[in-house]
């Protein structure tokens, strides 16, 4: 894109010499600073350009307790976004994951329906949990999403669908029609739900699915929601349905340096025991609690340095009469030198109803823009 309109530029300036006198070294810069404007300013901040561009990305060093050491480029994603007119938009993000893998996070055609209601369509991202819409690593305090959400809520999750959202007062409600899972790649033991979602690329479309959430901002600094998934996985390929219902709960609450937020969420897989990798148990449920404490922050746009501590429960087989639950505790520090740039450190505990406990020493460096 940028090539093409720099050969537009150099093709106009070319044929404007052949007209008139050529322009100053002065007039050129302008034009190319005007060019690099339009092209990478986020139309957000730069109201005469259609184009819309953002991104984030994360480099994590892991040192888990009875493994060896990795440090990974784990992604680099682009936001690219285009505004047609004032009520159809574009919208998407593009992620090179591990150095080496390209995917697509989300891609939509959004538009605006009134001032309150919005239509989207393309690949998209479920609105469930706390993490999955919002998943940049600016926006949480640990080096790694919540295994919580990386699992039974299992971030980060798009399919292609179709649905609308609405912002009325202080609610906030999304509604959606998608493609379901695919129930031949599910390991409910070990994994939970994240190795059934599809991602949108190629998807199985015999069964799909219905997502909704509705939030209640209370007040300024107070949210409260809920979020719920329903939908068949068997695409079509399998013996049985293998319905999928997903059921949570969130808050969040802010008060002066305090930062609190929970997450409450369960599923179920119905006919568990006939998968292709077979589970004793049809249930699933987690939950987590988070405080955090700014030590000091000079402005949202500037430094901040914020201790954390989060305690949650984790269990992939509830319900079978098997102890199966993991107690999981994460704490550590987050120091943002500007708003858009974070550096985290902590150590995650966990410590299983069956077997040893472990613990991973976790560094990350992340960038929102």
């Amino acid at each position: 894109m940028k090539l093409s309109l720099l050969c537009f530029v150099v093709s106009a300036v070319a044929l404007q010499a052949q007209q008139t006198e050529p322009p100053s070294n002065e007039e050129l810069a302008r034009r190319i600073d005007l060019l690099a404007d339009m092209v990478s300013t986020p139309a957000e901040t730069n109201a005469d350009s259609p184009f819309s561009v953002g991104g984030y990305g994360e480099i994590t060093y892991w040192n888990p307790e009875q493994a060896n050491a990795e440090v990974d480029l784990h992604r680099v994603v682009l936001y690219l976004g285009y505004q047609f007119d004032p009520i159809w938009s574009f919208r998407s993000e593009i992620e090179l994951e591990h150095s080496k893998k390209i995917e697509v996070e989300f891609a939509q055609i959004e538009a605006q329906l009134s001032d309150s209601m919005h239509f989207r369509m393309g690949n998209l991202l479920l609105p469930l949990g706390l993490t999955n819409q919002n998943h940049e690593p600016t926006s949480f305090y640990s080096s790694r999403r919540p295994l919580l959400e990386r699992t039974i809520l299992p971030t980060t999750w798009h399919e292609n669908g179709v649905g609308l959202w609405a912002q009325q007062g202080n609610l906030h409600w999304q509604a959606y029609v998608m493609n379901g899972f695919d129930a031949a790649n599910f390991q409910l033991a070990s994994n939970g739900l994240r190795d059934g979602r599809q991602g949108g690329s190629q998807a199985q479309a015999e069964n799909w699915a219905f997502s909704g959430r509705l939030d209640w901002q209370i007040q300024p600094n107070m949210m409260v929601g809920v979020s719920a998934y329903q939908g068949a996985s068997g695409q079509g390929n399998l013996s049985r349905d293998f319905g999928v219902q997903i059921l949570s709960a969130h808050a969040t609450a802010n008060h002066g340096p305090w930062q609190m937020r929970g997450l409450y969420a369960q599923a179920s897989v119905a006919d568990a025991a006939f998968l292709p990798t077979p589970a004793t148990s049809e249930d699933l449920r987690g939950w987590y609690t988070e405080v955090a404490y700014q030590l000091w922050s000079q402005s949202r746009e500037q430094a901040s340095l914020t201790p954390f501590l989060r305690v949650g429960n984790l269990d992939f087989s509830a319900g079978d009469g098997m102890p199966s639950a993991q107690s999981l505790i994460v704490t550590g520090l987050a120091w943002k030198p500007q708003s858009h740039v974070v550096f985290k450190l902590d150590v995650e505990f966990q410590d299983p109803a069956a077997g040893p406990n472990t613990q991973t020493l976790a560094f990350t460096l992340g960038w929102s823009f």
